[in-house]
């Protein structure tokens, strides 16, 4: 059972990204941790409404970690325009990942505003350093996802944060270490060489 809630879990994601929606439906309907985010994340790939309970998610927490989770995808999808309340974000602690260059986020800020759509994707590419979404500040990629939405981006915001999302709520078992080597006697291939010492001198 435990196997195939694992699985449910990762072809979940694999709908997502693939986004196929019958199949998605299907590996949701195993109840597998963390179901609230893949419910909020279909929601926002598929264009269904927001579906997204952060009182009842923040309730089932169980530590600091599983509360900020639930607080910094309710924070995603208001970057999109959903209008889920925030008056739990006080319990959040965000500090954890690696910040963006705040110089570039407020230079993204800014060609949003102007609505210079170049400079807002090269800059939104910037921002992200390259790196994987769950490895940056979830108040930088909110911020990044908006700016995208408001500038005209809107499939690449709603690509980003669904990945996001996935990023921060999917977890792999670590993969097995490798087996030990077996040890074998050390022998050697080279020819053996008998030595004979010199005959004695008479």
């Amino acid at each position: 059972k435990e196997t195939n809630i694992d699985n449910a879990k990762a072809f979940a994601a694999a709908s997502l990204i693939n986004k196929n929606k019958d199949s998605f439906s299907r590996f949701m309907a195993i109840d597998f941790d963390n179901n609230d985010a893949f419910k909020l994340a279909g929601s926002i790939e598929f264009g269904d409404k927001f579906d997204y309970d952060l009182p009842a998610r923040l309730k089932k927490a169980k530590n600091q970690s599983e509360i900020n989770l639930a607080l910094g995808d309710a924070l995603i999808a208001n970057s999109l325009g959903a209008n889920i309340g925030m008056d739990d974000f006080w319990r959040g602690n965000f500090g954890t990942k690696t910040p963006a260059s705040q110089t570039i986020l407020f230079a993204l800020d800014d060609a949003t505003k102007r609505g210079a759509k170049g400079e807002v994707a090269l800059l939104a590419h910037l921002a992200m350093q390259g790196q994987n979404p769950n490895s940056v500040d979830i108040l930088a990629i909110v911020r990044i996802i908006g700016n995208l939405n408001q500038t005209g981006f809107v499939q690449e915001a709603k690509d980003l944060a669904v990945f996001t999302i996935l990023a921060r709520n999917l977890e792999f078992a670590p993969p097995a270490p490798p087996p030990a080597p077996i040890a074998k006697p050390i022998t050697s291939s080279l020819p053996k060489i008998i030595s004979k010492s010199a005959p004695n001198s008479p």
